[in-house]
């Protein structure tokens, strides 16, 4: 009766096994602790702020560019665990009920205007959360400027290459026609 019931229990700890494997995804502890270690060092060295809340709309990440912009803009920065509706124009509840993506956004934090995706994510076919990632819209303005300046210095470069090869070109022309004066 011992021995059935120790090859009964030995069953049922393979079996039991087996299934913590498949809810690990086949990782180990330790290898899951690695990886949520590197993707906090990646969340906290991205310049846009990140949040993703749960299939209820719960807040359960954001990083420390977030709560930067929600300090400059008076709201709450301490959210891990509350409703996503305390962010003004969050959207978030919104792309978990449609399962869709919003993508370049302006969103209007108190006095503050940002740039923001909402991208949902799934687990097994059904949504499991959303993931917002945002930027103050005016570093993404200084950023446009900075371009357009890059632009125009690139074509004023282009513009000098232009009249220096003109110029290139009519003294080839010159020194191939013999026509040219030496000057003592």
């Amino acid at each position: 009766m011992i021995i059935i019931f120790i090859i009964i229990i030995l069953i049922l700890a393979k079996i039991l096994n087996k299934n913590i494997k498949n809810i690990l995804l086949g990782y180990e502890p330790k290898q899951i602790a690695s990886l949520v270690a590197r993707q906090n060092a990646i969340l906290q060295s991205l310049n846009d702020g990140i949040i993703a809340v749960d299939d209820k709309n719960t807040i359960t990440l954001i990083n420390d560019k977030a709560k930067d912009i929600f300090k400059l803009a008076l709201v709450d920065n301490d959210l891990i665990g509350k409703n996503a509706n305390i962010i003004p124009h969050s959207n978030m509840q919104k792309v978990l009920n449609t399962k869709i993506a919003e993508l370049n956004q302006e969103q209007i934090l108190n006095e503050i205007t940002i740039l923001t995706n909402r991208i949902p994510y799934f687990i097994d076919n059904n949504i499991a959360g959303v993931v917002a990632s945002f930027k103050d819209i005016k570093e993404v303005k200084k950023l446009a400027n900075e371009l357009i300046d890059v632009k125009k210095y690139a074509e004023a470069l282009r513009a000098n290459h232009h009249e220096f090869s003109n110029k290139l070109h009519i003294i080839n022309a010159l020194l191939e026609n013999n026509l040219y004066l030496i000057h003592n």
